[in-house]
């Protein structure tokens, strides 16, 4: 998290003497409320958390073979799609 956000930063127009960019940015991570107590690192690196619950139910997924493997899939099973989220902020 610190990494990435020292990269967009340097790409930024808060570092503008060097990127030249007209552009700023926002940090934003999305938390499951499961991890809520190991989220605190995000907010000292000057994210904000947002908590925020799996964006669907497994149990109402129809296909069984999507329902029993969702939950095993990528790092974090189902909680992998909160960055979802991502696409519903409102702001430019």
């Amino acid at each position: 998290a610190a990494v990435l956000k020292h990269s967009i930063h340097l790409s930024s127009i808060r570092n503008y003497h060097e990127s030249k960019s007209l552009f700023d940015y926002e940090m934003i991570a999305f938390v499951h409320p499961q991890a809520q107590s190991c989220s605190s690192i995000f907010a000292s690196l000057g994210y904000t958390v947002q908590l925020r619950e799996t964006p669907f139910n497994v149990t109402s997924i129809r296909k069984k073979f999507l329902r029993d493997h969702i939950v095993k899939s990528g790092c974090c099973g189902e909680k992998e799609y909160l960055k979802l989220y991502a696409y519903a902020l409102d702001e430019e």
